[in-house]
Protein backbone atom coordinates (compact mmCIF):
# COMPACT_ATOMS: atom_id res chain seq x y z
CA UNK A 1 0.00 0.00 0.00
CA UNK A 2 1.50 3.33 -1.06
CA UNK A 3 -0.75 5.34 1.20
CA UNK A 4 0.04 4.62 4.84
CA UNK A 5 -2.59 5.35 7.46
CA UNK A 6 -2.40 5.44 11.21
CA UNK A 7 -5.81 6.24 12.67
CA UNK A 8 -5.91 5.56 16.37
CA UNK A 9 -9.28 4.29 17.65
CA UNK A 10 -11.07 5.38 14.49
CA UNK A 11 -13.95 2.99 14.85
CA UNK A 12 -12.39 -0.34 15.60
CA UNK A 13 -12.64 -0.27 19.36
CA UNK A 14 -15.87 1.73 19.49
CA UNK A 15 -19.48 0.96 20.27
CA UNK A 16 -19.58 -1.81 22.80
CA UNK A 17 -23.03 -0.53 23.65
CA UNK A 18 -23.00 1.93 25.23
CA UNK A 19 -20.01 2.27 27.57
CA UNK A 20 -17.22 2.18 24.97
CA UNK A 21 -18.71 5.08 23.04
CA UNK A 22 -16.11 7.18 24.81
CA UNK A 23 -13.58 5.52 22.49
CA UNK A 24 -15.36 6.79 19.38
CA UNK A 25 -13.52 10.03 18.70
CA UNK A 26 -14.08 13.16 16.61
CA UNK A 27 -11.97 11.59 13.85
CA UNK A 28 -14.75 9.18 12.84
CA UNK A 29 -16.27 11.44 10.11
CA UNK A 30 -12.83 11.75 8.49
CA UNK A 31 -13.11 8.18 7.18
CA UNK A 32 -15.79 9.01 4.56
CA UNK A 33 -14.54 12.62 4.27
CA UNK A 34 -11.10 11.66 2.96
CA UNK A 35 -12.36 8.67 0.95
CA UNK A 36 -15.51 9.78 -0.89
CA UNK A 37 -15.46 13.60 -0.82
CA UNK A 38 -13.41 15.62 -3.39
CA UNK A 39 -10.09 15.27 -1.52
CA UNK A 40 -10.28 11.48 -1.84
CA UNK A 41 -12.36 10.85 -4.95
CA UNK A 42 -10.65 13.16 -7.50
CA UNK A 43 -8.13 11.33 -9.69
CA UNK A 44 -4.59 12.63 -8.97
CA UNK A 45 -3.51 13.42 -12.55
CA UNK A 46 -1.48 16.62 -12.70
CA UNK A 47 -0.64 17.11 -16.37
CA UNK A 48 -3.68 15.93 -18.35
CA UNK A 49 -6.63 17.94 -19.71
CA UNK A 50 -10.14 17.23 -18.47
CA UNK A 51 -13.33 18.93 -17.37
CA UNK A 52 -13.03 16.97 -14.11
CA UNK A 53 -9.30 17.52 -13.61
CA UNK A 54 -8.15 17.72 -9.99
CA UNK A 55 -5.59 20.30 -11.20
CA UNK A 56 -7.41 23.65 -11.58
CA UNK A 57 -5.27 24.31 -14.67
CA UNK A 58 -6.47 21.10 -16.32
CA UNK A 59 -9.60 22.61 -17.88
CA UNK A 60 -7.69 25.24 -19.86
CA UNK A 61 -6.51 22.79 -22.52
CA UNK A 62 -10.09 22.15 -23.63
CA UNK A 63 -9.88 25.24 -25.81
CA UNK A 64 -7.57 23.26 -28.13
CA UNK A 65 -10.57 21.05 -28.97
CA UNK A 66 -12.75 23.97 -30.05
CA UNK A 67 -14.86 23.93 -26.88
CA UNK A 68 -15.98 27.17 -25.26
CA UNK A 69 -18.68 25.82 -22.93
CA UNK A 70 -19.78 22.44 -21.69
CA UNK A 71 -21.60 20.37 -19.11
CA UNK A 72 -20.99 16.85 -17.80
CA UNK A 73 -22.74 14.38 -15.54
CA UNK A 74 -20.79 11.58 -13.81
CA UNK A 75 -22.50 8.73 -11.93
CA UNK A 76 -20.57 6.22 -9.84
CA UNK A 77 -21.27 3.06 -7.87
CA UNK A 78 -18.74 1.68 -5.39
CA UNK A 79 -19.17 -1.58 -3.52
CA UNK A 80 -16.85 -1.95 -0.54
CA UNK A 81 -16.19 -5.60 0.19
CA UNK A 82 -16.35 -5.07 3.96
CA UNK A 83 -18.58 -2.00 3.96
CA UNK A 84 -21.48 -0.22 2.30
CA UNK A 85 -22.41 0.33 -1.32
CA UNK A 86 -22.05 3.98 -2.31
CA UNK A 87 -23.74 5.98 -5.05
CA UNK A 88 -21.84 9.10 -6.18
CA UNK A 89 -22.76 11.86 -8.60
CA UNK A 90 -20.78 14.79 -9.97
CA UNK A 91 -22.31 17.63 -12.00
CA UNK A 92 -20.01 19.98 -13.90
CA UNK A 93 -20.46 23.19 -15.90
CA UNK A 94 -17.51 24.88 -17.62
CA UNK A 95 -17.22 27.99 -19.73
CA UNK A 96 -14.66 30.26 -21.36
CA UNK A 97 -15.18 33.88 -20.34
CA UNK A 98 -12.71 36.37 -21.71
CA UNK A 99 -9.20 34.93 -21.45
CA UNK A 100 -10.06 32.44 -18.72
CA UNK A 101 -12.07 29.32 -17.97
CA UNK A 102 -14.60 28.89 -15.18
CA UNK A 103 -15.70 25.61 -13.65
CA UNK A 104 -18.62 24.96 -11.32
CA UNK A 105 -19.02 21.47 -9.84
CA UNK A 106 -21.22 19.69 -7.36
CA UNK A 107 -20.19 16.42 -5.68
CA UNK A 108 -22.59 14.14 -3.81
CA UNK A 109 -22.58 10.65 -2.33
CA UNK A 110 -24.90 8.44 -0.30
CA UNK A 111 -24.36 4.93 0.98
CA UNK A 112 -26.48 2.07 2.15
CA UNK A 113 -26.55 1.25 5.85
CA UNK A 114 -24.20 -1.71 6.12
CA UNK A 115 -22.11 -3.60 8.68
CA UNK A 116 -18.43 -2.77 8.89
CA UNK A 117 -17.18 -6.14 10.17
CA UNK A 118 -13.56 -5.02 10.21
CA UNK A 119 -14.25 -2.20 12.68
CA UNK A 120 -17.74 -2.44 14.21
CA UNK A 121 -19.22 -5.14 16.45
CA UNK A 122 -21.89 -7.52 15.22
CA UNK A 123 -25.28 -5.84 14.96
CA UNK A 124 -23.88 -2.37 14.25
CA UNK A 125 -24.20 -0.63 10.86
CA UNK A 126 -22.90 2.63 9.40
CA UNK A 127 -24.13 4.96 6.69
CA UNK A 128 -22.22 7.71 4.83
CA UNK A 129 -23.42 10.80 2.97
CA UNK A 130 -21.88 14.01 1.73
CA UNK A 131 -22.10 17.00 -0.58
CA UNK A 132 -19.58 19.56 -1.85
CA UNK A 133 -19.42 22.47 -4.29
CA UNK A 134 -16.34 23.65 -6.21
CA UNK A 135 -15.68 26.89 -8.08
CA UNK A 136 -12.56 27.07 -10.25
CA UNK A 137 -10.80 29.46 -12.61
CA UNK A 138 -7.92 28.87 -15.02
CA UNK A 139 -6.19 30.58 -17.93
CA UNK A 140 -3.17 30.31 -20.21
CA UNK A 141 -0.33 32.82 -20.54
CA UNK A 142 2.15 31.75 -23.17
CA UNK A 143 3.25 28.19 -22.45
CA UNK A 144 1.94 28.31 -18.89
CA UNK A 145 -1.54 27.27 -17.80
CA UNK A 146 -2.53 28.10 -14.24
CA UNK A 147 -5.63 27.87 -12.11
CA UNK A 148 -7.18 28.08 -8.66
CA UNK A 149 -10.27 26.49 -7.14
CA UNK A 150 -12.21 26.84 -3.91
CA UNK A 151 -14.80 24.66 -2.21
CA UNK A 152 -17.23 26.99 -0.40
CA UNK A 153 -19.13 23.97 0.96
CA UNK A 154 -17.81 20.47 1.67
CA UNK A 155 -19.65 18.41 4.28
CA UNK A 156 -19.80 14.69 5.17
CA UNK A 157 -22.01 12.78 7.59
CA UNK A 158 -21.42 9.42 9.30
CA UNK A 159 -24.24 7.71 11.21
CA UNK A 160 -23.81 4.54 13.30
CA UNK A 161 -26.77 2.36 14.28
CA UNK A 162 -27.08 -0.79 16.34
CA UNK A 163 -29.76 -3.43 16.84
CA UNK A 164 -31.72 -3.53 20.09
CA UNK A 165 -34.88 -5.27 21.32
CA UNK A 166 -36.75 -2.07 20.40
CA UNK A 167 -35.28 -2.00 16.87
CA UNK A 168 -32.41 0.02 15.42
CA UNK A 169 -30.96 2.68 17.69
CA UNK A 170 -28.75 5.54 16.50
CA UNK A 171 -25.59 5.27 18.57
CA UNK A 172 -23.59 8.14 17.06
CA UNK A 173 -23.78 10.79 14.36
CA UNK A 174 -20.71 12.63 13.12
CA UNK A 175 -20.18 15.47 10.69
CA UNK A 176 -17.04 16.67 8.98
CA UNK A 177 -16.98 19.95 7.10
CA UNK A 178 -14.32 22.09 5.51
CA UNK A 179 -13.66 25.42 7.15
CA UNK A 180 -11.39 26.09 4.18
CA UNK A 181 -10.65 23.98 1.10
CA UNK A 182 -8.73 25.19 -1.92
CA UNK A 183 -6.36 24.20 -4.71
CA UNK A 184 -3.84 25.92 -6.93
CA UNK A 185 -1.96 24.46 -9.84
CA UNK A 186 -0.20 24.90 -13.15
CA UNK A 187 0.78 23.14 -16.34
CA UNK A 188 3.86 23.98 -18.38
CA UNK A 189 3.74 23.10 -22.08
CA UNK A 190 7.37 22.10 -22.52
CA UNK A 191 6.78 21.31 -26.19
CA UNK A 192 3.97 19.99 -28.38
CA UNK A 193 4.33 16.48 -26.97
CA UNK A 194 5.29 17.02 -23.32
CA UNK A 195 3.43 18.72 -20.43
CA UNK A 196 4.61 19.12 -16.85
CA UNK A 197 1.89 19.70 -14.27
CA UNK A 198 1.65 20.26 -10.54
CA UNK A 199 -1.07 21.26 -8.09
CA UNK A 200 -1.40 21.72 -4.35
CA UNK A 201 -4.57 21.23 -2.30
CA UNK A 202 -5.24 22.09 1.31
CA UNK A 203 -8.24 21.56 3.58
CA UNK A 204 -8.93 22.61 7.14
CA UNK A 205 -11.71 20.34 8.38
CA UNK A 206 -13.83 20.61 11.49
CA UNK A 207 -15.59 17.58 12.91
CA UNK A 208 -18.24 16.92 15.53
CA UNK A 209 -19.55 13.64 16.91
CA UNK A 210 -22.76 13.33 18.93
CA UNK A 211 -23.03 10.09 20.92
CA UNK A 212 -26.00 8.35 22.51
CA UNK A 213 -24.81 9.30 25.97
CA UNK A 214 -25.11 13.02 25.18
CA UNK A 215 -21.48 13.84 24.47
CA UNK A 216 -20.39 16.09 21.61
CA UNK A 217 -16.78 15.59 20.61
CA UNK A 218 -15.03 18.08 18.33
CA UNK A 219 -11.80 18.07 16.36
CA UNK A 220 -9.81 19.95 13.72
CA UNK A 221 -7.86 18.31 10.88
CA UNK A 222 -5.40 19.62 8.29
CA UNK A 223 -5.21 17.78 4.95
CA UNK A 224 -2.72 18.72 2.25
CA UNK A 225 -1.26 17.11 -0.84
CA UNK A 226 1.14 18.08 -3.63
CA UNK A 227 0.75 16.23 -6.92
CA UNK A 228 3.32 16.51 -9.73
CA UNK A 229 3.40 14.68 -13.04
CA UNK A 230 4.05 14.49 -16.77
CA UNK A 231 1.90 13.79 -19.81
CA UNK A 232 3.62 12.71 -23.04
CA UNK A 233 2.13 12.29 -26.51
CA UNK A 234 4.69 10.31 -28.53
CA UNK A 235 2.28 10.06 -31.48
CA UNK A 236 -1.10 11.40 -32.54
CA UNK A 237 -3.80 9.61 -30.54
CA UNK A 238 -1.40 8.15 -27.95
CA UNK A 239 -0.75 9.53 -24.47
CA UNK A 240 1.30 8.31 -21.51
CA UNK A 241 0.95 9.98 -18.12
CA UNK A 242 2.29 9.62 -14.59
CA UNK A 243 1.88 11.60 -11.36
CA UNK A 244 3.08 11.24 -7.81
CA UNK A 245 1.12 12.61 -4.85
CA UNK A 246 2.63 13.30 -1.46
CA UNK A 247 0.97 14.85 1.58
CA UNK A 248 -0.57 14.27 4.96
CA UNK A 249 -3.73 14.36 7.07
CA UNK A 250 -3.17 15.41 10.67
CA UNK A 251 -5.41 15.96 13.69
CA UNK A 252 -6.63 14.34 16.91
CA UNK A 253 -6.10 10.56 16.63
CA UNK A 254 -5.25 10.85 12.90
CA UNK A 255 -1.75 10.67 11.45
CA UNK A 256 -1.87 9.80 7.74
CA UNK A 257 1.04 10.06 5.34
CA UNK A 258 0.16 10.19 1.65
CA UNK A 259 2.51 8.82 -0.98
CA UNK A 260 0.89 7.33 -4.09
CA UNK A 261 1.44 6.94 -7.81
CA UNK A 262 -1.10 7.45 -10.58
CA UNK A 263 0.00 6.41 -14.07
CA UNK A 264 -1.34 4.95 -17.27
CA UNK A 265 -1.88 5.28 -20.99
CA UNK A 266 -4.63 6.30 -23.39
CA UNK A 267 -4.91 5.15 -26.99
CA UNK A 268 -7.40 6.34 -29.60
CA UNK A 269 -8.63 3.35 -31.59
CA UNK A 270 -10.49 5.50 -34.11
CA UNK A 271 -11.86 8.99 -34.50
CA UNK A 272 -14.63 8.16 -32.04
CA UNK A 273 -13.23 5.66 -29.53
CA UNK A 274 -10.41 5.64 -26.99
CA UNK A 275 -9.24 3.20 -24.33
CA UNK A 276 -7.42 4.25 -21.17
CA UNK A 277 -5.72 2.09 -18.53
CA UNK A 278 -4.96 3.81 -15.21
CA UNK A 279 -3.23 2.58 -12.07
CA UNK A 280 -4.18 4.50 -8.93
CA UNK A 281 -2.47 3.46 -5.71
CA UNK A 282 -1.65 -0.04 -7.06
CA UNK A 283 -5.16 -0.67 -8.45
CA UNK A 284 -5.68 -0.88 -12.24
CA UNK A 285 -8.79 0.47 -13.95
CA UNK A 286 -10.00 0.56 -17.55
CA UNK A 287 -11.91 3.36 -19.27
CA UNK A 288 -13.64 3.42 -22.67
CA UNK A 289 -14.78 6.77 -24.08
CA UNK A 290 -16.86 7.62 -27.15
CA UNK A 291 -16.38 11.01 -28.84
CA UNK A 292 -18.58 12.67 -31.44
CA UNK A 293 -16.33 15.60 -32.17
CA UNK A 294 -16.21 18.27 -29.45
CA UNK A 295 -19.99 18.26 -29.13
CA UNK A 296 -20.52 15.00 -27.23
CA UNK A 297 -18.63 12.40 -25.24
CA UNK A 298 -19.70 9.49 -23.05
CA UNK A 299 -17.78 6.80 -21.26
CA UNK A 300 -17.59 3.96 -18.81
CA UNK A 301 -14.87 3.23 -16.26
CA UNK A 302 -14.32 0.10 -14.15
CA UNK A 303 -11.80 -0.27 -11.34
CA UNK A 304 -11.83 -3.44 -9.21
CA UNK A 305 -10.07 -3.65 -5.85
CA UNK A 306 -9.53 0.09 -5.52
CA UNK A 307 -9.57 2.33 -2.44
CA UNK A 308 -6.48 0.61 -1.05
CA UNK A 309 -5.97 3.28 1.62
CA UNK A 310 -9.16 2.37 3.48
CA UNK A 311 -8.99 -1.39 2.89
CA UNK A 312 -8.26 -2.13 6.53
CA UNK A 313 -11.55 -0.46 7.51
CA UNK A 314 -13.87 -1.03 4.53
CA UNK A 315 -12.13 -3.65 2.43
CA UNK A 316 -11.22 -2.88 -1.17
CA UNK A 317 -13.85 -1.18 -3.32
CA UNK A 318 -15.05 -2.09 -6.82
CA UNK A 319 -16.09 1.05 -8.72
CA UNK A 320 -18.14 1.59 -11.87
CA UNK A 321 -18.53 5.07 -13.36
CA UNK A 322 -20.69 6.28 -16.26
CA UNK A 323 -20.63 9.78 -17.67
CA UNK A 324 -21.82 11.93 -20.55
CA UNK A 325 -20.87 15.45 -21.55
CA UNK A 326 -21.71 17.99 -24.21
CA UNK A 327 -19.66 20.92 -25.47
CA UNK A 328 -20.24 23.82 -27.79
Amino acid sequence: MLRTVTIVALLSSAICIPTSLAQLGPEAPMLPKTTLAPFGIDIPEAATTSAVSANPAGIVGLSAYGIERGTELDLGWTNFKQGPSVFSDIEIAIGQIGDGWWRFSRYGFNSTAAPLPLVLPEGATARFSGEAYLVGYGRQDGDLRWGVSYLPYDSTTLTVFTDSPQGQVRMAKGRGYAGFAGRTGGQWLINEQLTLGSYYMYERDRTSLETIDGQTLRGGYDSEALTTGLAWQPAMGTMLFASYQTGSIRGPNVDETIGLWCYGAEQFLSEHWSLRATNIDEAWGLTATYYNGPAFNAGISWQPDGFRRTAEYLGNGDSLWLWAGIGW
